[in-house]
């Protein structure tokens, strides 16, 4: 895809950094105040503000966000490339060194929980046949119809379909027009109809169980704020792309479109102010974006489980009930930070050292983790 490599921003982007964690935190504080909620028998709710109960009842929607985020960062990533199999290869790999091995990682200790609660309360071990641990390490469980040992593993499922899709569009795009061919028109002549596609789907609140496509708008118009902002597509497809997003919030009712329109407004706004560099470059905000991915993956096993084992002694006590969420919160921290720094960290490393001198300038992304930056611009936080 044309870019004028010289009016790259040579910072980091911090805004982009700092949205992401405010969504990694703000979904796993949804499932732990949900989680309580349910195990106290609405007592948490009943007590909690009317305004923050509305706010922690939305939480989910910061997975819609981490698909804005994908989408806007894999893009970013990839502009100025041509997509050859020298490319691909750099990238899955080290894509493969920055996701990978953290997951893995927490799906072993799922698996290790699991022996260990048997032990505890002398019962069988219900250990995941060989074929459903396969397809969850592969990111295939959702489509082989296999279980999901780690219950959010389903948005990485997702997430390297994005992917995949994606590079193969832009091969297209690449491969199957001249350059004389306005981009925008190649742009639309390719992504176009799959963004149709998803539209549909969204609109007539359908699903397609484990396949991208209920979730290509949110990952698209990410990339399209990218292409407006850098890829000079303009601001008219931006601005009517979003707009046919947000109308379906009214259509549906749903506020995921919503806060994907959202997302992609604050992105481009913060771009076009020349931002990106600078908001919510916040110390903590900058740490939580730097363990997001690890945060978001050790949350739900083990956070999931102090919240269980504080109802368990907690009894009829609310105030018990929410020791437990700050105390899965704190706990779930200081183990995305352990993740962050023993497992992400070396894993990208190793990617660089591996591939240096590669052609591809563009790193391993995902909503939830990543350095945004390419290779040569970014220091990874943490």
């Amino acid at each position: 895809m044309e870019f004028p490599p010289a009016s790259r921003p040579r910072e980091r982007f911090v805004f982009i950094d700092g949205l992401r964690g405010i969504a990694a935190l703000y979904v796993a504080v949804f499932h732990f105040w949900l989680l309580a909620d349910g195990l106290s028998g609405g007592a948490v709710s009943g007590v909690t503000p009317g305004a923050l109960t509305l706010l922690l009842m939305h939480g989910d929607l910061g997975v819609d966000i981490f698909f804005v985020i994908s989408g806007f960062v894999i893009s970013y990533s990839m502009l100025g490339e041509r997509i050859g199999l020298e490319f691909i290869r750099t990238f899955a790999l080290r894509r493969s060194l920055r996701l990978d091995p953290p997951y893995w990682i927490v799906l072993a200790s799922v698996v290790l929980i699991r022996v260990i609660e048997a032990s505890v309360f002398r019962k069988p071990v219900e250990l995941p046949s060989p074929w459903t641990f396969t397809t969850n390490v592969m990111y295939l469980q959702d489509i082989m119809g296999t279980p999901n040992l780690l219950s959010i593993s389903w948005t990485l499922c997702l997430e390297i379909q994005f992917y995949l899709v994606y590079v193969l569009l832009l091969a297209i795009v690449q491969r199957a027009f001249s350059t004389n061919v306005r981009l925008e028109l190649r742009l639309a002549a390719v992504f176009g109809p799959v963004f149709v596609i998803s539209g549909a789907f969204l609109y007539a609140q359908a699903t397609a169980h484990g396949v991208f496509i209920n979730y290509w708008y949110a990952f698209f118009l990410g990339a399209l704020t990218c292409w407006a902002l850098y890829a000079r597509t303009g601001f008219g497809v931006w601005a009517a792309t979003t707009t046919v997003v947000l109308v379906a919030t009214a259509i549906t009712r749903q506020p995921q479109p919503a806060a994907v329109a959202g997302a992609a407004a604050l992105i481009y706004v913060a771009g076009r102010l020349g931002r990106l560099t600078t908001w919510l470059r916040a110390g903590p905000l900058q740490y939580l974006g730097g363990i997001s991915y690890s945060l978001y993956l050790v949350h739900a096993p083990f956070g999931w489980g102090i919240v269980g084992l504080g109802n368990a002694l907690a009894k009829s006590s609310v105030l018990a009930h929410f020791g437990s969420i700050g105390l899965a919160i704190g706990a779930s921290i200081v183990l995305a930070h352990l993740l962050r720094s023993y497992v992400e960290v070396p894993g990208i490393q190793l990617g660089r050292r591996l591939t240096s001198g590669a052609p591809a300038r563009s790193m391993s992304v995902s909503p939830v983790a990543g350095d945004i930056q390419a290779d040569a611009l970014a220091t990874p936080p943490g």
